[in-house]
Parts: structure tokens; sequence; C-alpha cells
């Protein structure tokens, strides 16, 4: 989808834009639309009314904003002309369409772009109205539409494609023409070419052609090769290398992203005699093995599988329950439009023969809804009864929770343990050491409340560790067991070496006390003895093995802290309360509202203060030692991040190039002193950006003799980033990918932490072949044995003295993910790195051995819960959903000492830090009074106000 920018240019490239003459260009257009019905504009498209249509000029209406007269007094407007639909179809279809000449294939595509038209005017067509000062957007369910039929590409290559040239005009109830709202027209462009792939699919099976899934996801007719798509496909395959060359494909890259490898590698169109040129289609198809004739004949003789209402339905309901378990993993309220979106590409890569339609998936689902399978928020949204019941068990346990328990220590103890504490940090340091109010206050909460549940807000940089080492050692001496977790090994050993809490991840906290729940519920053995006969000269022992009654309180002499708790999913959190219920343990959830949260789906630390839980905020800023980043980072801090950036503008580079500020971050990088690059963040939105500047830095680096030139190229294992939905679904694996296994199967014969490589995927039989490393070949069933981990295949260039860091942690070398390592020799047998903890060989030829990538950049994401002297953060134009209130709060709370943003747009940049980037909830997306009860969030989000030493406003946000 592109905008038209200019009339006269539109006006002649659609006209001309298919090497026929000027006639049968006029023949292959015709007007569309209720818009177009309603000016009477019917038949071919006449390039003197499709510029007007363009330029605004709607009968007596004239569109778009007056910006003077010209010359002859005439009224000037700034009005944009519209945009452009493209819809392509696949390679297979286009060869029997524009090669063989099939009209009734044609047709199917055809049909499948009238579908999305009618969608695009019935749902989505908006105009803005003003009255009495207020603007509001109404549907319109109208456009005018220009449709162009187009066969070639501009490599000359067959492609059938037709462009919906939208005007931007649409008509109001009253007859009043205004200019379209297209946000959601923009917002849902993967909904519309879902929709027109998933209609095609249906469409082509409605006449007899047999489908099938491809070994990349995709579909094909039947009787296509792979080297025969290829052979036709030039164009595709520039894009394809274009987007490679920034680790994107298809499916990764955005909508701008894709639309720019286009435009980079689109050829200037030339003059070609369209009969030569099917002539020259026609042979090259001979030469190259395509048989359209037993293409045909197969489908004449009804090869492909009738497909009944009964099986056509199963799959839409497959492909709706998919969607909802894809999307709900990551977020507890979707869009519906995201759902039937998800649930559209999914059928058709699962089963492109059963002819799935949007019509079967909307009525799937509201089959789901109305089974209360899945839940209709507001405004258009689903939830699941599983994420509303975790979320409302959550905050049911905090109610109960409340005076639930004893404190820890009295007020004069606690007095005595800060003064203790305080005076030997002053030892240790030399100087004199006081803790700020808000750890005093923090640590007072924690080791003085009555309530099991407690959170405390520590914004970054406010010294949340040294807070919890205080904590630590008056708890121990009032004889408790303090047990730490966190959501990364790297954090888990951070909260271990700055607390001194015995600390892992906490996926592995809720392994482990799991296992100790069902120790704890296994049946006793008791014994009994008697006499086995009335004289009582037989005595015998009888052994029964009792259920045990459910134990609780084996944790009660516990407290349990969870560091970075912003960063944990619902059902991760809902879990670990219930455990802490079990066990009769405290759990202190540590951690800031205000960073990313977690890619799960909830933000229950979040919830969990709105709910007023009882705590303390730490906000007095102790990282930031220079003036204007402490009073940036409390102006972000207050939620003001226009102060805050205006505060920084003195640090702010702006150069409108992208290429060149790319350039620019690198040399300000390499003309630091080693010592103090070592010490500095790059910061990035984008991974591909992360991967421009990686490549660039190396470059610099190698330029200037500091790493060695690249001697040896490996390769990297890169998570996929599959759902466990994806995960557990034949069609999302692709040849060459890794799946590592996380458990032992025995009917595989496979154990855990086994790496196998795809060869095949066979969709229907919903199996994945795969060669295993020890040279075993295992056909596998994701849909059976779901319990594994994706990894696409890249790969490195290395060199001596590259910076490098382990993306996955490996308990027998001993890294986790996120550790830094130098590259200190290279050989055919591995290489040598050096990390903290010493010296160690990473084999090439071992699996486990290749995750790790470059150091040198990072995503915002990736440097939460970093501290470093100098940050380098970037926030360029293009950095879209990527950059937010959250993510600028993040890569400004990071440096102590110094800071350099980087913005390619001043104004754009100011836009993005005030998106949004909430998790969704779906307590709070239902009717509080309704679903709630007592165990609510307020409905102005303020808090109910805690029980705990310092609960109410302070837990709930005060900060604001």
């Amino acid at each position: 989808m592109s905008n038209v920018t200019s009339v006269a240019s539109a006006a002649a490239y659609y006209a001309e834009d298919n090497y026929y003459s000027q006639e049968e260009n006029r023949e292959m257009s015709v007007w569309a639309g209720k818009g177009a019905e309603a000016l009477g504009l019917v038949g071919p498209v006449d390039p003197a009314d499709f510029a007007k249509i363009l330029a605004g000029e709607i009968g007596e209406f004239g569109l778009g904003r007056i910006v003077g007269k010209d010359a002859d007094g005439e009224v000037l407007r700034d009005h944009r002309p519209g945009f452009d639909v493209t819809l392509s179809a696949p390679k297979s279809v286009s060869l029997l369409a524009e090669v063989a000449g099939n009209q009734e294939v044609r047709g199917a595509h055809e049909a499948a772009v009238t579908k999305v038209l009618e969608y695009m005017e019935s749902r989505l067509a908006q105009a803005r109205m003003t009255e009495a000062g207020e603007t509001t957007t109404v549907p319109t369910n109208n456009l005018i539409v220009g449709k162009f039929y187009h066969t070639t590409s501009r490599d000359l290559d067959p492609q059938t494609h037709t462009h919906l040239v939208v005007a931007n005009a649409t008509q109001l109830d009253d007859g009043r023409w205004r200019s379209i709202a297209n946000e959601l027209i923009y917002k849902h462009q993967k909904l519309l070419g879902a929709i027109y792939d998933s209609e095609l699919a249906a469409n082509l099976r409605g006449l007899g052609y047999r489908l099938e899934s491809t070994q990349d996801g995709r579909w094909v007719i039947a009787g296509i090769t792979r080297d025969q798509i290829d052979h036709f496909s030039q164009r595709s395959q520039a894009i394809a290398e274009r987007l490679e060359k920034f680790g994107l494909t298809r499916d990764t890259a955005t909508a701008a992203q894709r639309e720019d490898a286009a435009l980079r590698t689109r050829d200037p169109k030339r003059e070609v005699d369209h009969h030569v040129l099917a002539e020259d289609w026609k042979d090259r198809a001979q030469a190259t093995g395509v048989d359209f004739k037993r293409i045909e004949t197969e489908r004449e003789q009804g090869d492909a599988p009738l497909i009944s209402d009964a099986q056509r339905s199963d799959k839409a309901h497959d492909a709706v329950r998919f969607a909802i378990a894809h999307l709900t993993e990551r977020e507890s309220v979707v869009p519906w439009e995201d759902v039937i979106k998800t649930a559209l590409e999914h059928a058709v890569k699962d089963a492109p023969w059963a002819g799935v339609r949007l019509d079967d998936v909307e009525k799937s689902l509201a089959g789901r809804l109305a089974s209360k399978q899945a839940l209709s928020t507001i405004e258009g949204h689903i939830s699941t009864p599983e994420a509303l019941a975790r979320e409302r068990g959550m905050l049911a346990m905090l109610e109960a929770g409340r005076g639930a328990v004893k404190p820890i220590a009295q007020a004069e103890r606690v007095a005595a343990g800060i003064e203790h504490f305080e005076e030997a940090r002053s030892q240790a340091l030399g100087n004199t050491f006081q803790l700020t109010f808000g750890q005093v206050e923090a640590a007072q909460v924690a080791l003085t409340s009555d309530d099991r549940f407690l959170g405390l807000q520590g914004y970054a940089g406010v010294g949340k560790t040294t807070m919890l080492e205080l904590v630590r050692v008056v708890a121990e001496d009032a004889g408790y067991k303090v047990r730490g977790m966190a959501p990364s090994a790297m954090a888990a050993l951070t909260l271990q070496n700055e607390s001194g809490i015995e600390s892992v991840t906490t996926a592995r906290f809720l392994l482990d006390e799991g296992a100790r729940a069902v120790e704890q519920a296994k049946p006793v053995k008791v014994d009994f003895f008697g006499a086995m006969d009335l004289n009582g000269t037989q005595w015998r022992k009888l052994s029964l093995m009792l259920p045990a009654k459910a134990r609780t309180g084996y944790g009660s002499g516990e407290l349990w802290i969870m560091d970075e708790a912003s960063l944990s999913g619902q059902r991760e959190m809902t879990q670990l309360m219930e455990m802490a219920n079990k066990a009769g343990a405290r759990l202190i959830l540590v951690g800031d509202r205000l960073q990313l949260n977690a890619v799960e789906a909830g933000k229950p630390f979040e919830l969990l203060q709105k709910a007023g839980i009882g705590g303390a905020v730490m906000s007095d800023i102790n990282r930031q030692q220079v003036d204007d980043l402490k009073h940036a980072v409390t102006a972000a801090v207050n939620r003001d991040n226009l102060k805050a950036f205006e505060l920084l503008c003195e640090r702010i580079v702006e150069i409108d190039s992208k290429g060149e500020l790319l350039r620019r971050v690198v040399h300000d990088i390499l003309e630091k002193h080693p010592d103090d690059r070592e010490k500095a963040l790059i910061i990035v939105p984008l991974n591909i950006d992360r991967h421009k500047i990686n490549a660039m830095v190396r470059e610099g680096l190698q330029d200037r003799g500091e790493i060695a030139t690249d001697v040896a190229e490996r390769t990297v294992l890169v998570s996929a980033g599959y759902t466990d939905a994806q995960k557990g679904s034949t069609p999302y694996y692709e040849p060459a990918m890794q799946v590592r296994f996380g458990r032992a199967y025995r009917s595989l014969g496979v154990a855990g932490g086994e790496y196998g490589t795809v060869t095949r995927i066979d969709v229907p039989g919903h199996v994945v072949h795969l060669n295993m490393e020890d040279g075993r070949k295992v056909a596998w069933s994701p849909e059976k044995h779901a319990k594994v981990e994706a990894y696409k295949v890249e790969s490195r260039q290395l060199a001596v003295g590259d910076e490098l860091r382990f993306t996955r942690n490996n308990k027998k070398l001993g890294v986790n993910n996120g550790t830094p390592m130098k590259v200190a020799a290279i050989s055919d047998d591995g290489m040598v790195v050096e990390t903290a903890k010493g010296a160690m060989t990473l084999s090439p030829g071992q699996l486990s051995h290749a995750h790790w990538d470059y150091a040198y950049a990072m995503t915002v994401y990736a440097s939460q819960g970093r501290t470093t002297n100098d940050a380098n953060f970037m926030i360029t134009a293009d950095s879209g959903a990527a950059m937010g209130e959250r993510s600028f709060y993040v890569g400004i709370t990071r440096p102590k000492l110094d800071m350099t943003i980087y913005t390619n747009d001043r104004g754009k940049a100011e836009e993005l830090i005030l998106q949004a980037q909430n998790k969704t909830s779906a307590v709070e997306a239902f009717s509080v009074k309704d679903l709630l009860g007592g165990a609510r969030p307020d409905e102005d989000g303020k808090g109910t106000g805690g029980r705990g030493q310092a609960g109410g406003d302070r837990s709930a946000g005060a900060e604001r």
C-alpha cells in the first residue's frame, strides 16, 4: 500500500503501466466502489476524469485545505490525491492466467480483489466530521476506486495484479464529500492481504485446481515447481535479496520496509511489445517444463478431492483457535481484526485446499464468542476466560493476603538494622553513606508489613538492590530464609551479586517450587501393629500409603523477592502468588511500572499497583551524576517526555539523512578511547539498525587495526520469535531451521537439549523431518511434541578482537544470555573467547555453541536493566511502535555521565516518544463493577489503598 503523491504522474502511470496500446490500457481499467457509482462513474477509467477525482474536484465540491489563489484568481488547495492498494497473485496463478491465458483463473483473482474492496468499503471507509469544535470519525461505506488490471512485473515476468487506486474522497449521509480518514485502512493492510489470499485460494479450489503447501509456508497450484516459480520471479527475488541484506524477510519486514525494498530495486519502465513478450513467456514456460495441459487435465478429471462444508468448517475452527492462542500469549486483549487476519493466514498455511474464506472465519469466531470460549470486550476487542481468570485470581489473592502474616521485624529492630547497615557501608567506602528516604521507607514496609504480598515501585537508578541488601540482612537476622528471582539469568546474577540474595531465574524458581509442592503432597507411609488372632499370639505389622492431606505453610519462614517484576507476565505472576499462598511464604515484588513490560501477556505488576498493593515508592534518582540527565529523568518519571527531551536538547544530533545519521553514530563511537567505548552503549529501537551499526562499527575497527580482518564465517542461531502456538504447528517450520528439544521424547528417541535441522515439511501429514546432530533422522510432529525452541540460521563474519555476547544460557559453559565475550583466537577447531570467567572454546560443529551475536549495538529492550557511563541513543523517524514513552524512558535512564540522542527528524521523534506502549489487561477491558466486585482496580486507576505500612497512594502511583 502506497500513497499517490502526484495527480499528473499517477494518471499517466496507471494508464500506461502495462505495455499495451493506449486503447487496450483503457479497457483494462474500470471504475469501482459505491462512491464512483454515486458520481455516475462507470466503465473504463478516463484519464481526465481520474485526474480530477485525484485532485479533489468532486462535482461542486473542492476537497483539501485552501492555501491561496493562483494568478487567475483560482483557489489553490493542498489535497492528498489518494493511495494505491495493490493485490498481486502468487506466481503459479500468474503463470496460468497470463502465460496459459486462462481467463477463469484471472477471474478468480478479480473476484478476490472485489471481496477486498467490499471489505474496505463496508468496514474501513471513514471520514472526519467537526461539529461545535469537536471532531469525530464516522463510517461512510463508500469509496471512489480506479481498478487497473496489470499482467507484468517490472522485470517483464508474468505477474497478475490489480491496483485499487482509492481517491481521497468519500460521501457523507447528507451528500457532502469529505477527505478519507484512512487510518483504519493503513492499520489493516495485512488483513486485506489475508482476505485476498484466502479468497483466491478458495476460488481456485472452486474451479477444481489442486493446491499444495510449499516448504516456505505458502501455497501453489499443483503442477508448478519451485524452480519454475523462481525462473519467473526475478522481481520478487530482487526484493527478497534487498530485505535479506538487513536480516529481514517479507513476513518480518514492516509495510514501510517492504515498500522501500520494492522502490530501491525497481527498474525503470521499458517499452516492450506485449505480444512479443507473451510469446517469450510461452517459450520460457516450455523450456522450463511447465505442463499447462496436464494441470488442466487433472482439473477436468477431478483430481482435487472435494471438500465438504463440515471439513471447511473444522479448518475454520482450527484457524480461529490457533489465532486466539497465538495472539493472547502476548496480549491479554487483542483486536477482533487481528484475530480474523491471523486465522485467515493460518488457514491458507495449514490447509489451502480447504477453501476457508473470511465468512467461514467470522462465523467460527462468532460461535466461540457465543459459547464464551472467547470473550468480547470493549471496542471490538477479544480476550479469553483464562486471561480473565488469571487476573481476577491474582487480585483475589492480593485481597486475601492483606494482614495475613506477622511482620518480619518490629519498627525498633528495623531502625537498628538501618543504622548498623549505614555504619558498615560507611566503613567499607571510607566516607559517610546514607540511605535515601525512599530506600528507608521501602525497607520499613518490606520488614514491618503484615501483608503477604508487597509491591515496591522503584524508578530507574534509585538503588533498589542496595535496599534489598538491607532487607536481606534484617530478615536473615530475624531467622528468615531469603530467596530471590529475576526474569533473566543475567538479572538474577546481578541481584545476587549486588544484594547477597541467592537468586535464580523466575522460570527456575517456579520449577523448583513446583517440585517442592509435589514432594509435600506425596502419600504418607503409616505402619499399623495388631494381633492377628483372638488369643493375641500372632502380631503383624501392616504398612499403608495414605493420601497426604494438602500441606501448606511449609515455606512460612521464607521471604521471596522478585526483581524486575514489571517484566513478569500474568501467567507467571499468578502462578508465583499461588505458590506463595500454598507455601505460606511472603512475596515482595520490586520493579518499575514505567519500563517496558514483559513479552508475555499481561501487566500484573502495574495492575497490582492500581489495585492498591501495599508498598512504597523509591523516587530519589542516584544513577545520573550530571544535572541535565538527572532533571531529564525526573521529567520522564513524571511522564513529561517532551520536557525531558527539551532538557537534553544540547545532547541531540539531528541529521536528515538516515544513512548519514548512522555514519555519525559510528564515527562518534569509534572516536572514543577503547576503555570509554567499552563502557558505552549504542541503543537502537529497530533490529535492522542494530545489524547495520554492528557491521559499520566492525568495519571501522578493522580500518583502525583494533580488530583483525575477517578470517572465518560462522553459523549463529537466531530465535524465530515463535509463540507456543507457532511452535506447535507444522506449517511454521522451514527447511534449514534448527529445532532444540526442551525435554526428552521417548517415542522420538530424542533427549532434552538435542538439536535437529529441518530438512522437509509435510504440512498435510503434520510432520517435520529432522536430521539430528549425530546423523539420525527423526519424523517429528509439532502438534504432538511441542516443547521445543525454534531458530533461524544466519551467518556472521568473525575476527580476532570481535566483541560478542551470548544469546542463550549455557549451563555447561557457565554463561548466561547476555554474557559478554571477546574473540581471542580462531581456528578450524573453533574460536577461543575470553569471558569474565576465563577463556573457553566454541566449536563450529556444536549447535549449542552457536547462540551468540555481535555486542556493539543493542535494542532498547535488551538494554533494560543495564547501567553504563555513556549511552548513544537513536530515535529515528521510522522507529514506529518500537519507540514510545516507555522505550524513551528506558533509553535515557541507562547512563550515569553522558548521553547523545541521534535523530533524523526531531519533530517526528517528539511524536514518537509520546506514543503509549501499554500492555492490555482483561480486567480493565471489562466492566469493573460487574466482574470484579470488591477485589478490583478503581475505575479512576488510583487504587484502593493498601493495609501495609506505606500502601495507598504510594503504591498506587503517587509518582504522578
